[in-house]
């Protein structure tokens, strides 16, 4: 495989990358060529080896070595064989081409599944915060209830117990409200 960009690649990585993706390359595009060109020909029920050679160099271009690769291979082997060894390299030279980008594609779909369900799971929890908010919001409503029950309760006790002692004239007020007039003698409250 002569290839100009092959000497650019610096990278070791990149480079045995590169070589495995050539590689698979051209695997797939002999793959692929030769069971079109069989295929269509056995279709048509054309298949022998003028028409073979007709179709690669005057209908497809394909040029002479391919042409021989394609002749080679009818001569030797049967059909049956020939598609399902082609269909066997076209699918591992696609996993060789294709492989990273469906792993990335898989590993994006996992990424989002988990975004999702961490979404999901933070509004599970924002749903959960509320709800005890409002119930904190709702106890303490009804403790601010009870409360202002009690305090009207007690005062309305008290008010009832003062109305009871006025009635019965138990209020000591009035009468201390004499006692310290008396306390003090007239000459001190004038000066």
């Amino acid at each position: 495989m002569l290839d100009i960009f092959f000497t650019f690649i610096n990278s070791r990585k990149k480079r045995i990358f590169y070589k495995t993706r050539l590689f698979f390359s051209i695997i797939f595009i002999i793959s692929v060529s030769s069971v079109f060109i069989l295929g269509t020909l056995a279709y048509g029920e054309k298949l022998n080896e003028t028409n073979i050679i007709n179709m690669c160099i005057m209908d497809c271009n394909l040029g002479f070595l391919m042409t021989y690769f394609i002749t080679y291979i009818f001569e030797n082997f049967r059909l049956n064989y020939i598609f399902a060894i082609s269909s066997i390299l076209i699918f591992i030279s696609l996993f060789f081409l294709i492989g990273k980008e469906i792993s990335r594609t898989i590993k994006y779909f996992i990424r989002c599944k988990r975004r999702r369900e961490a979404l999901k799971l933070e509004k599970a929890l924002l749903a959960q915060m509320q709800t005890q908010i409002a119930i904190k919001e709702n106890l303490e409503e009804k403790k601010a209830v009870e409360y202002e029950k009690q305090n009207i309760i007690l005062e309305t006790v008290i008010k009832e117990k003062v109305e009871k002692a006025i009635e019965k004239d138990i209020l000591p007020l009035e009468k201390n409200k004499e006692e310290k007039k008396e306390d003090f003698p007239k000459e001190d409250i004038i000066k």
